[in-house]
């Protein structure tokens, strides 16, 4: 499912209760979305939209989570075979100042995507996986 078009918060600057449990709302779905705004430049809802999520699941997508207070994602998956390609994790503040937990272990490694800093993980084993990022 994808949600189109919501937002449009404009200038406003106390969007952050409402605009983070839509967001809540839609990771917990697993939905996709599109933001839309008619302005442009700097505003608040640019900053509560540069969270990590998942952008590509070598299984199956089992949960995610973005605690916006905290910083820190979580997400579970289920490799059912162990694949040629990666899971990728869109981290759009990098990892800098943060740290990795792959259960069961994985390799990982930061790269770029178009500019943005992404988490590639190659998994060993079958079955179910977790990624844990959190602050330090």
């Amino acid at each position: 499912m994808i949600v189109g078009e919501w937002g449009g918060f404009g200038g406003y600057m106390d969007i952050d209760e409402h605009c983070n449990f839509l967001l809540d709302t839609f990771d917990r779905n697993s939905w996709s979305f599109t933001y839309w705004a008619w302005v442009s430049g700097d505003f608040r809802a640019i900053k509560l939209l540069q969270r990590d999520y998942p952008k590509a699941v070598a299984g199956d997508l089992i949960s995610y989570h973005y605690d916006p207070d905290s910083g820190s994602f979580s997400m579970e998956w289920d490799a059912a075979s162990i694949p040629d390609a990666p899971t990728v994790v869109c981290i759009p503040k990098g990892l800098d100042g943060r740290t990795v937990e792959i259960t069961p272990s994985a390799s990982y490694e930061e790269g770029d995507i178009d500019g943005t800093p992404h988490l590639f993980i190659q998994t060993k084993k079958t079955g179910r996986h977790s990624v844990i990022i959190r602050n330090q």
